[in-house]
């Protein structure tokens, strides 16, 4: 085995990006239906979506660096989008995308 000289080798745990799916909702007296994927309870409108984004932050393999998905639906508003990208920047998220589902 090659002895090491000084030299530590560092190995990053990559960085699982939270995908946020945005669709109509279907429960009486909700306009859109929110999920963050591998989290539940899911939030039932923006206040609590960014809520939730922030509690994220504290789990482990997680931080306001963590790369956040918004991921609409094709029937979904656009101002529910901004909303949602909204949300993540209230959580002090730094890397947010848009991609599809």
């Amino acid at each position: 085995m090659p002895r090491s000289h000084g030299l530590q080798a560092s190995v990053q745990v990559p960085i699982s990006p939270l995908r946020v799916r945005i669709d109509r909702s279907v429960a009486a007296g909700s306009s859109v239906g929110l999920q963050v994927e591998g989290f539940s309870p899911n939030p039932s409108d923006f206040g609590e979506l960014a809520d939730l984004l922030k509690q994220i932050q504290s789990v482990g393999g997680y931080s306001d660096q963590t790369p956040v998905i918004i991921a609409p639906k094709d029937n979904v508003p656009w101002d529910h989008v901004i909303n949602a990208y909204n949300a993540a920047v209230r959580a002090a998220y730094a890397n947010i995308n848009f991609g599809r589902q």
